[in-house]
């Protein structure tokens, strides 16, 4: 799953997304969500490894910026 947010401003921004993992099918302690993203300051980095519950990430995109998640099950 990818999700991008685009910041169509000159200001920069903060924004939190939120998602219940247990929606996720097949996931349980054995499978885990990892997010990865991208974004033109920082490039590629690891957003953050789950296992289960709800998420809830605030980040901060810069002027006129554009960030990309990938969203992955992973063993």
């Amino acid at each position: 799953v990818g999700l991008f947010f685009l910041n169509y401003d000159t200001r920069e921004h903060e924004f939190t997304w939120t998602t219940d993992l247990n929606e996720f099918a097949g996931l349980d302690k054995s499978r885990k969500l990892k997010v990865t993203g991208w974004s033109k300051d920082k490039g590629e980095e690891t957003v953050g490894v789950w296992t289960g519950g709800v998420v809830k990430k605030t980040m901060t995109i810069g002027p006129w910026g554009l960030i990309a998640l990938k969203l992955e099950v992973t063993q």
